[in-house]
């Protein structure tokens, strides 16, 4: 494995556990506190000495350990002292607490519309983009290493028939991975720090893809007709803030490109205008989109084919963007699949709109935050990702993609029984199964018909 994805996954383990305290810490201050932030700041060089000189055996090592000591600490400094004058400047009257429960509630009442923009806006589509697609393909990110293909090819039919098994399993893979982050930034999976990793160790900087998580889902989400409203979207907005804080994000930026959902959407329409601007044809053979939507084709529980996921993509981004990543416009059986699907996705938005009893919405939320993890642990394998760095080997052997792991690193990803969970799904099943059978005998057989 590259050194370089190597010490991204390290820097993706802390940044994960990092959330974790955060969050409690929000939960216990109801603020941000920069003061504690910047105590957590004192051994932050000594991690990322011990994680270079892990790195080490496998080569690089030693570029990093003086770029560690010497920039970047001060540099995280620096950056945390202008947050805390942009921070005392208050950004909502709400409380903290409440904005995470609120950021919640938008995530749990729009799960599967915010997966869809996450798929099919903002990693098969922005990440096609000709200022961003090298990075990814240099770390291996989302797709591996293959010979470069030819530039005739660039139909999505011909660049799908070109997907290996393995290559597609990998990239699924890294889809779980990355919905697993957003799943522990929401607090719907996430568990405390263990004593293996202390918590004065997990902040540090990673990327500036704070509008991939946090605006373009939103976006698409009044596509859909079915946005959530003013106070939700500042929470959510709110939420991500704060991660993009520790995501490195400068703030300058912070405070003018995501101080309110309006600003928020401004910094999405000019980021996109930059990012496809160049004019590179060969870019659309390397973009991701393709196997990005091919290795999501035919996946429980909704078994979509590629073809219906093409034609999502299309809706979202767009005719302008989807010609530059490739992809052709759907045919019209599709497109009406499409829509349909969609229209039946927005039906219980509308029923929440109306119905006066608000319990089944709080139990609805129960069983989706329960139902998205189990589902994304199956789908893993029945472990819960926590980004375990391929450094955290048996310290004898030589790095590689099949070195066996430390003692205890297979425990700390395994998935934990929770009986209380299972029991809800299985009440909900049963009463949703009894209902429809009710429905279809007394109701809606033609003998009952009057």
């Amino acid at each position: 494995m590259p050194f370089a994805l190597r010490y991204e996954m390290e820097l993706l383990t802390m940044l994960s556990r990092s959330i974790i305290s955060i969050r409690q810490e929000i939960f216990a201050q109801g603020t941000l506190s920069v003061s504690s932030a910047n105590r957590s700041l004192t051994g932050m060089t000594t991690v990322s000495l011990r994680t270079c000189r892990k790195c080490a055996g496998g080569g690089g090592g030693g570029r990093v350990i003086p770029y560690a000591t010497r920039h970047f600490r001060p540099s995280f400094q620096a950056h945390l002292q202008a947050w805390g004058k942009i921070y005392s400047h208050l950004w909502s009257s709400l409380p903290a607490v409440t904005q995470i429960v609120l950021a919640q509630q938008v995530f749990l009442d729009n799960s599967i519309e915010i997966v869809q923009a996450l798929l099919h806006f903002s990693l098969a589509g922005g990440f096609a983009s000709p200022r961003i697609v090298r990075t990814p393909k240099a770390v291996s990110y989302l797709v591996p290493h293959v010979k470069k293909p030819d530039a005739n090819y660039t139909e999505s039919s011909q660049a799908a028939a070109r997907v290996t098994s393995a290559s597609n399993e990998r990239t699924f893979t890294r889809l779980l991975e990355t919905f697993q982050f957003v799943l522990d930034v929401l607090n719907c999976s996430a568990t405390p720090p263990t004593k293996k990793s202390p918590p004065d160790s997990y902040l540090m900087p990673g990327g500036q893809g704070l509008a991939v998580f946090s605006t373009i889902p939103i976006w698409c989400l009044r596509r859909l007709s079915i946005p959530p409203s003013e106070t939700h979207i500042s929470a959510y907005l709110a939420l991500w803030r704060h991660v993009g804080f520790y995501l490195g994000v400068s703030p300058s930026i912070l405070q003018h490109h995501f101080r309110h959902p309006a600003a928020a959407d401004k910094f999405v329409a000019t980021s996109t205008l930059h990012l496809f601007s160049t004019d590179d044809p060969s870019t659309i053979v390397d973009a991701p989109t393709v196997p990005i939507l091919h290795t999501a084709s035919n996946r429980p529980p909704a078994f979509a084919s590629f073809e219906y996921n093409c034609a999502c993509s299309y809706y979202f981004l767009g005719p302008a963007l989807s010609e530059r990543v490739g992809l052709a416009p759907p045919r019209l059986p599709v497109l009406l699949r499409m829509h349909t699907v969609l229209l039946i996705q927005s039906i219980p938005h509308w029923f929440a709109r109306w119905y006066p009893r608000r319990g089944w919405l709080e139990k609805r939320r129960e069983v989706m935050r329960e139902g998205i993890a189990r589902s994304l642990r199956w789908n893993l394998g029945m472990r819960r990702v926590s980004f375990c760095p391929q450094t955290d080997v048996i310290p004898s052997l030589s790095l590689g993609e099949d070195t066996p792991l430390a003692s205890g690193v297979e425990e700390a990803e395994s998935v934990r029984p929770n009986p209380a969970g299972a029991a809800v799904l299985v009440r909900v099943g049963v009463v949703g199964l009894g209902t429809s059978w009710l429905s279809w005998t007394r109701l809606l057989q033609p003998s009952n018909m009057p």
